[in-house]
């Protein structure tokens, strides 16, 4: 059994994927305002990628959506499993990216996944840069030209 943690659904495309091609059990929460960018990034301007509040219209026992500011939702998930883990960082932002993945630090464990939507743009890669390899040993799932995936190997310990 796997719980996916998507921070950033948008339209849904990856609730929609997982739904047809996940074939074990899984729990899913995605969190987001579904009122589109708060400011512009990159080349897109504030109000982007909006549903104009709507929640995609993917319903199951075992979809659950967030709707309003991560910082606000946050608390309404409980991030401890015993099941694995897959954390989805897909806000385009850096503050709401750092935001939840410092909330889930302590809930990363190995064999989780970490996935980082943006990874190659400035925000997330920061992000990337100064908490995730600083904090967890890993090994390279997969990658494009914009995303990547990690399986955690290992939990670093303090210095």
């Amino acid at each position: 059994r796997t719980t996916y943690f998507e921070f950033g659904v948008a339209f849904g495309e990856m609730t929609s994927y997982l739904i047809s091609r996940t074939t074990i059990p899984f729990q899913y929460y995605g969190f987001d305002t579904f009122e589109g960018l708060p400011k512009a990034w990159r080349k897109l301007p504030a109000g982007a990628i909006s549903t104009k509040g709507q929640i995609p219209n993917l319903v199951g026992e075992n979809i659950s959506f967030h709707k309003g500011l991560i910082k606000e939702t946050i608390s309404e998930v409980d991030f401890s499993s015993d099941y694995m883990k897959c954390f989805i960082f897909d806000f385009d932002l850096y503050e709401p990216t750092l935001f939840a993945f410092k909330h889930v630090i302590p809930e990363i464990k190995i064999g989780d996944i970490v996935y980082f939507d943006e990874a190659f743009d400035s925000d997330e890669r920061i992000i990337i840069d100064n908490y995730f390899l600083e904090l967890f040993e890993y090994s390279v799932l997969g990658a494009t030209p914009f995303a990547i995936a990690f399986v955690i190997t290992g939990v670093k310990t303090s210095k």
